[in-house]
């Protein structure tokens, strides 16, 4: 899949192993997010996290994030824009309700703009990757939430535009990686309540097997555990 293929307009011919990839590096602790409020269980995951990275010769240093409000603005200007040219009515078309009521309801959240707008909120987006391809550069990991919260009950995203916006917020970590195009990494720790409770390893473009090194420290200290062990919740 690394291949060339002239078909492909977006391949790049990028290393798929560095020198480092195994190297304790510098870790960004990331344990306050704003517009929104880590609970206490994603924290201690957080702190945990780190100890075991600590353990392992990582440095773990506390850091704030570049605009990740930023960031979900931009996902919002961009993706929902393009849903409205096709999205929302194929959602439309499948006649059931609530997938009907939240795409409204994520469009509803979103800033409308129009073309020029739009255009903006690419080179925003451009941006933002250089603020953080800088941040990534003095931590080549970052360790933050995959949510705010812990993990909603069933019908939780079928609320109001108010209770959307704010789901969107306590999402804004994952949010913030997927619209730089940035690799992450999700690292179960554990449950809570009966919940499960899980982290979020990002590096720079590119340094995946730095992000698995990693990610892999960390699950030999919670005892081999892995996604597959949440299957029964």
């Amino acid at each position: 899949m690394t291949a060339a293929d002239t078909r492909d307009a977006t391949w790049v011919d990028a290393r798929l192993e560095h020198a480092d990839d195994s190297s304790a590096v510098k870790v960004a602790l990331i344990d306050e997010i704003p517009g929104s409020t880590v609970c206490p269980e994603i924290k201690a995951a957080l702190l945990e996290a780190a100890n075991a990275l600590a353990a392992a010769g990582y440095i773990i240093e506390r850091a704030h994030p570049p605009e990740i409000e930023q960031c979900v603005n931009v996902w919002q200007s961009i993706v929902m824009t393009e849903a409205r040219f096709g999205m929302i009515s194929a959602a439309d078309s499948t006649g059931d309700p609530d997938v009907k009521r939240f795409i409204r309801s994520m469009a509803d959240c979103a800033p409308t703009v129009d073309l020029g707008g739009y255009v903006q909120a690419i080179a925003r987006r451009d941006e933002l990757r250089r603020k953080w391809n800088e941040f990534l550069g003095r931590y080549p990991i970052a360790l933050l939430p995959v949510s705010c919260r812990l993990p909603l009950p069933w019908g939780a995203d079928l609320g109001t535009t108010e209770e959307t916006r704010t789901l969107i917020a306590a999402q804004s970590p994952l949010i913030a990686s997927a619209a730089l195009g940035l690799p992450g990494i999700s690292v179960p720790m554990g449950f809570s309540g009966g919940l499960p409770v899980g982290v979020q390893l990002v590096a720079d473009g590119f340094r995946e097997l730095r992000l698995l090194t990693a990610a892999s420290v960390v699950e030999r200290h919670q005892g081999g555990m892995s996604a597959r062990d949440y299957g029964s919740v």
